[in-house]
């Protein structure tokens, strides 16, 4: 199992996923953080980065904030 901290852009022109040091990473996302969209849509993205499906992976901590815990279970790739 891997955690790491997520700070979220959100309503950005594009998606990309950049890692910012050892189990940090920043993420930028076209979605609205409106009814989780942008939850949504950063679990998408790091699903793609990681190579994992997408409910291998949970936020357990920032619902409603920028900043991100997320947890992400075996079976990554990279």
């Amino acid at each position: 199992m891997l955690t790491i901290k997520v700070k979220v852009l959100t309503n950005t022109k594009e998606e990309s996923i950049e890692q910012l040091s050892s189990g940090e990473y920043k993420i930028k996302t076209r979605s609205k953080p409106i009814s989780g969209d942008a939850n949504c849509s950063i679990i998408r993205i790091i699903s793609k980065h990681f190579k994992v499906k997408e409910r291998d992976i949970s936020i357990k901590i920032g619902q409603r904030s920028n900043s991100k815990i997320v947890q992400i279970e075996d079976g990554i790739e990279k």
